[in-house]
């Protein structure tokens, strides 16, 4: 914690240094976008999982029709290859037509936006590069590494990694023998480093310290990843959050999370799974409302899936989060994003179990970053989990 001020005193003063002035929010996520629109910042530090919120809203409001969906995927496309050539345009009818509104959301004024905390999903941020114009950075590090390990120059466009290493710093990725991870033959790795800006251990805490670093003096930051083909760092997940199926394959969930989070029924995604284990599951709080309206419409089709689904003023959330036939249309949605996405298929979960608790800071599900909050989700739905195996496949 003393460490951790230090990296936001030293993040401040610099603010203030150079003449520029830090905003705050004034209470939860839920005032997070009032308080940008208020502040009208120039500079946006954010993490991943407020941008894919962001993202979500924002495609829930776009008409579904086929031909608007393809303009908008070509005016994300056409944008990112004019500012990977330095050219960033407002003007263009598309431009006004998909994203002015949105800018103006979010104060209209923002000329950098940067991420990190966590890997950003790589269609996230192209559609953020178009929605607000802008160069997007990303970064990563930790407390021990003095927050930035790694970043994306400013006119960087290869997506999915975090940049080149930060000056001053050395990076390897080393084998991890409890999850049977070889660097040499998988070509993934945990990231460790070293250097000048690394803590030297935890303040009279000699047992962390000695778990913190290897033989060779290396920081072990916790995360796994990879090289690309420029030498720049990509990272694949935090090691603690993948696990191995029986047949070999690991899943990265928080890759998988991010994929899933991006379809319009979910609110909140936790999956996970074990080497025992053939494939994953989920559970999932869904936005009720969308729910409702998309079983609605395929009553009204007499689709097949959902043919006996009573009124929706018959039922409650609760009730009807239980059915099978609406957890499988759920299920199909996710990983029907998934194959567009370019999952796996050993990556997309086979049952999941809807909820209609929040995820929330509060109730200890979110981290104070909104990250799923991993050792106390696996304890609040352990029973939950075990029970999806129990029932088997859902699909």
């Amino acid at each position: 914690m003393i460490f951790f001020r230090c990296i936001t005193n030293a993040r401040q003063n610099l603010i203030l240094i150079i003449g520029a002035r830090e905003a705050f929010m004034t209470g939860g996520p839920e005032t997070l976008l009032a308080d940008i629109a208020a502040v009208q910042p120039t500079v946006l530090a954010t993490v991943p999982r407020v941008l894919m919120k962001m993202h979500a809203e924002y495609q829930k409001k776009v008409p579904k029709m086929k031909c608007m969906r393809q303009m908008l995927q070509k005016c994300i496309d056409v944008k990112n290859a004019e500012q990977s050539k330095g050219k960033f345009n407002h003007c263009s009818l598309a431009d006004t037509m998909f994203f002015k509104k949105f800018r103006q959301l979010l104060g209209g004024k923002i000329c950098l936006l940067v991420s990190g905390g966590a890997p950003l999903d790589t269609e996230i941020s192209r559609f953020f590069r178009a929605a607000l114009g802008c160069p997007l950075v990303k970064g990563y590090g930790s407390t021990e590494t003095t927050a930035v390990l790694c970043a994306t120059p400013i006119g960087q466009w290869e997506n999915g990694c975090v940049g080149a290493v930060s000056y001053g710093m050395e990076v390897k990725l080393s084998d991890v023998p409890d999850m049977g991870i070889v660097f040499a033959q998988d070509r993934i790795g945990e990231v460790c480093a070293r250097g000048v800006c690394c803590t030297k251990g935890y303040y009279e805490d000699p047992e962390n310290t000695k778990a913190l670093f290897d033989n060779e003096g290396w920081l072990r930051t916790g995360d796994v990843g990879m090289w690309t083909s420029k030498g720049e760092l990509k990272l694949v997940d935090r090691c603690k959050n993948m696990f191995k199926l029986t047949q070999g394959e690991y899943i990265a969930v928080e890759k998988v999370e991010g994929v899933y989070q991006s379809c319009h029924l979910v609110l909140y995604v936790f999956v996970d799974g074990d080497a025992t284990r053939s494939y994953s599951v989920a559970v999932v709080c869904p936005d009720m409302n969308i729910l409702r309206e998309e079983l609605a419409n395929m009553i009204g089709r007499r689709s097949s899936l959902i043919n006996t689904l009573p009124s929706s003023k018959d039922i409650s959330d609760e009730e009807l989060c239980k059915r099978k036939d609406v957890r499988k249309f759920v299920l199909s949605q996710m990983n029907a994003v998934g194959k567009e996405r370019e999952l796996k298929g050993f990556e997309m979960a086979k049952s999941i179990h809807l909820t209609t608790k929040p995820f929330t800071i509060e109730n200890g599900l979110l981290t104070p970053t909104l990250k799923i909050a991993r050792f106390r989700a696996r304890a609040e739905f352990k029973k939950v989990i075990q029970e999806l195996y129990e029932e088997g496949e859902l699909v």
